[in-house]
C-alpha cells in the first residue's frame, strides 16, 4: 500500500515557470513574519518551494500547483476547496480554477 497523499505527488507536466512567483514570495514572507517558516534565505522560486517542502526530484509537487498554478494553465481536475469543522464536520465545498489563493470558501 502505498502512504503517499495526492497532493505530494509529483505534478506531471509542470516546472516551476508555470508557477505563479510572486504569490509564492507573499506566501513565504507571511509564514516569515508569522514565524512558521525558518527565513529560506533566498526568494528564488526553486528554494522558497524546497523550504516549504513542494518540490520533488526539484519538480513541483501537485500541492505546489493547488497553492501556487498559474492562472493561464489549466488547473488539475482534483481542485476542491472544502470547509470542513473540527475534524470531521463537512460544511461545504467548491471546485475551482487558477490557484487556491484566489478561492472564498464562506
Amino acid at each position: 500500500m502505498n502512504d503517499e497523499s495526492w497532493d505530494s505527488g509529483p505534478a506531471a507536466g509542470w516546472s516551476i515557470g508555470d508557477l505563479d512567483g510572486a504569490e509564492i514570495s507573499r506566501t513565504v514572507e507571511e509564514a516569515v513574519r508569522r514565524r512558521r517558516l525558518s527565513d529560506p534565505e533566498t526568494r528564488e522560486p526553486p528554494g522558497m518551494l524546497r523550504a516549504l517542502g513542494l518540490l520533488v526530484d526539484d519538480a513541483p509537487r501537485r500541492a505546489s500547483v493547488v497553492l501556487f498554478g498559474r492562472a493561464e494553465r489549466p488547473m488539475m481536475p482534483r481542485c476542491l476547496c472544502a470547509r470542513i469543522r473540527g475534524r470531521s464536520e463537512h460544511l461545504d465545498d467548491r471546485r475551482f480554477n487558477g490557484n487556491v489563493s484566489r478561492v472564498r470558501c464562506s
